[in-house]
């Protein structure tokens, strides 16, 4: 199994899993439930997962009052780029 491999997996994998705990979080909200921490939203964006969060946010209209929410996850997603080609250049 090559890093290539686990890479693109690990990426599909952690924006699927932000983008579900989004959706799972504008539901609680809608449905006046127990919400899902902000710490938690931030780091499956900090693990890579901020494409999968930002796209959530978008279709879904979630967060998107919260100007660090509609600010930081697109800085997250540019950095997480940067981390990507760092990886590739050094490893690929």
């Amino acid at each position: 199994m090559s890093l290539k491999f686990i890479l693109i997996n690990y990426l599909i994998i952690v924006n699927t899993l932000g983008f579900f705990i989004n959706i799972a979080d504008k539901q609680a909200a809608i449905h006046k439930r127990r919400r899902v921490p902000e710490a938690a939203l931030w780091t499956m964006g900090l693990i890579g997962g901020a494409a999968g969060s930002y796209i959530a946010m978008k279709l879904f209209h979630h967060k998107t009052r919260h100007k660090s929410f509609m600010l930081g996850m697109p800085l997250l997603i540019v950095l997480d780029i940067i981390f990507i080609i760092i990886i590739y250049k050094l490893f690929l």
